[in-house]
């Protein structure tokens, strides 16, 4: 079984920092709270899967290579380095998702400025240092999890990450193309915090509409006070947050292949011809579908490149570029669909829609 694939939804945030967080008590600001409390709970499932992908990438690469060549799989060459630069409260939340969801705690290294406040995950095996570019050098995966402006100019200037390594941004008000300028890297994929967040602010407005109509229909029902009601609003449900999360990974066919093009650097070492890298890109993605459903994939991902480039766009793996190349989203909504189950699947704990034990 992947060894990412069983991500717990709600045991690496119960004991993290941000749980002990304090709730306002102005109902409004509550529900901005619990908004972004469920914000990051999402943001650590979309690291879950985006590891997931990787790892299952590194499985189906090392696999294909040995049987081109007839030789055993190097089982090493399967391992997927896990790199995190920042241990404030999204970096920690992040750490714990990654090893509740089965990546090894050896696997994964973070570099945060006062690593005594990381004891948990140093507890659990996760290598916790201040070094910035000892933890981007090693990673293939590297996951940037601090604040715009200073911290991240300090990154920028003690971090490389190599040429064969894949950087997932968490750095709200950052463009990608100024995270690949200061990086030195192409090969840069953004959190869907900026998709993610109004779909959460939604749901906790319906919750919060919801619960108050049940308040109603209790008081009435009692003809007294109000005192045996819950609060109004409250963190969303774990499976809810789950469902937003891979809704808001995948809003839009240009956030799909701004991934998918940026997945082949996990498979560069193996010297695949691009047409291979991107088929098991696509396969580790989604899952291993049937031939069909591959084949669709493949074709509609190809045609919105294709009126991607010739609209102009500058950067394949620009997210916005890519959603503003193409208006019309129906024609790609069984990918979508697709995209999110396996999301769904993923981080739930099971294997996508027809994908083998590894």
């Amino acid at each position: 079984m992947d060894a990412v694939a069983a991500a717990a939804t709600s045991a690496p945030l119960t004991s993290a920092p941000l749980a002990r967080f304090l709730r306002p008590a102005d109902p409004q600001l509550s529900a901005c709270h619990d908004a972004l409390w469920d914000l990051k709970h999402a943001i650590a499932l979309q690291c879950v899967f985006v590891a997931g992908v990787c790892r299952r990438l590194r499985e189906i690469g090392t696999d294909t290579s040995a049987a081109q060549t007839n030789k055993a799989p190097d089982q090493r060459a399967k391992e997927l380095i896990v790199g995190i630069i920042g241990g404030g409260v999204i970096g920690g939340v992040v750490g714990h998702a990654l090893v509740d969801a089965g990546l090894p705690a050896a696997s994964v290294l973070m570099s945060t400025r006062s690593p005594r406040r990381q004891k948990e995950l140093t507890a659990r095996g996760v290598n916790v240092v201040f070094d910035n570019a000892a933890v981007a050098s090693r990673a293939r995966l590297l996951i940037i999890a601090v604040l715009p402006g200073q911290q991240l100019q300090d990154v920028a200037r003690t971090a490389r990450p190599g040429p064969n390594t894949l950087v997932l941004s968490l750095v709200g008000s950052t463009p990608l193309a100024k995270m690949r300028s200061l990086l030195g890297v192409p090969n840069v994929i953004g959190s869907a915090a900026d998709a993610t967040l109004p779909l959460l602010i939604e749901a906790q407005s319906q919750r919060a509409m919801e619960m108050e109509e049940m308040a109603e229909e209790q008081l009435a029902a009692i003809g007294g006070p109000l005192s045996a009601v819950a609060a109004l609003g409250g963190r969303l449900p774990d499976g809810q947050v789950l469902r937003l999360a891979a809704t808001g990974f995948a809003p839009r066919m240009g956030a799909v292949t701004a991934v998918l093009s940026a997945l082949p650097v996990i498979l560069t070492d193996f010297e695949f011809p691009m047409a291979i890298a991107r088929s098991l890109c696509q396969v580790a993605y989604f899952g291993k579908l049937s031939r069909d459903a591959l084949a669709s994939i493949a074709a509609d991902v190809a045609t919105y490149e294709s009126k991607v480039e010739a609209g102009g766009a500058e950067r394949l793996r620009d997210h916005r570029a890519l959603e503003a190349a193409d208006g019309s989203e129906e024609h790609y909504q069984d990918v979508l669909l697709r995209a999110r189950a396996a999301f769904e699947a993923r981080c739930a704990g099971a294997r996508p829609e027809g994908e083998l034990p590894a």
